[in-house]
Order: C-alpha cells, then sequence, then structure tokens
C-alpha cells in the first residue's frame, strides 16, 4: 500500500502544465483612416484583441527612415473605441507627406512587433 502511494504522489509531482502557445496577427484588419478636424490629422485603425503593454505609431521623413532606424518619432496611441486606437497631430504639417508603421510592444517580453510601412498626404 505505501508503495502505491509513493508512486501516486510521484505521478502527481512530475505532471507538468502544458504551455499553450496562442499566435496572434495583430495588424489582420487594421482598417486605417485618417481624418481631418479641426487643425488635427487623426490616424486611427484596428488591432486585433491582445493584452499588449503598448500600441504606438512611430513616423519617419521617408521609407529609409525604417529600414536605417534613424530619425523616427514615436508617438504612444489612444484607444478610441474596442480594439481602435489612433495617434492625433497638429495640422501645422499640412501638404506633407507621412510615412508610418504600427508598433505593439508584447506584455510578457516587451517585443516589439511591426506593422508594414505605410503613408498618407495631409492635405488640408
Amino acid at each position: 500500500m505505501n508503495l502505491f502511494l509513493a508512486l501516486l504522489m510521484l505521478g502527481f509531482i512530475s505532471c507538468k502544465k502544458e504551455v499553450i502557445e496562442v499566435r496572434v496577427d495583430a495588424y489582420a484588419q487594421l482598417d486605417i483612416e485618417v481624418k481631418h478636424q479641426e487643425d488635427v490629422f487623426a490616424l486611427l485603425f484596428t488591432l486585433q484583441p491582445f493584452p499588449y503593454e503598448e500600441i504606438g505609431v512611430r513616423i519617419g521623413a521617408d521609407k529609409a527612415s525604417f529600414y536605417q532606424g534613424t530619425g523616427l518619432i514615436y508617438h504612444r496611441a489612444y484607444p478610441v473605441s474596442n480594439d481602435r486606437f489612433g495617434i492625433f497631430l497638429d495640422s501645422a504639417h499640412a501638404d506633407k507627406d507621412f510615412f508610418y508603421q504600427i508598433y505593439v510592444k508584447e506584455a510578457k517580453s516587451s517585443k516589439e512587433i511591426y506593422s508594414d510601412v505605410f503613408s498618407f498626404r495631409s492635405n488640408r
């Protein structure tokens, strides 16, 4: 009987939790929208639900800025509705091309994951 209890306890102790990895494509349905209202440009986008640590947009002068990693300006995104986020830019930069990339940081690893590079012209 003692041997049976010892084997049973050994079985419970040696059990490990199975780790299940869930992959989320944050950028699966971005639905990007650029609006101009009252001297402010709003860049709005949708992300897939996930507990991100940080969400933002980095802006560069051209596409090369992203590949070189230089001259990028980071803007933290703010929630505007469920899974919808946005940044707001002063329209003093009218008639200018903006190149931008959305980024998210994972909560556990703080790893940054980037979208494709997009652009828009800030016409009034």
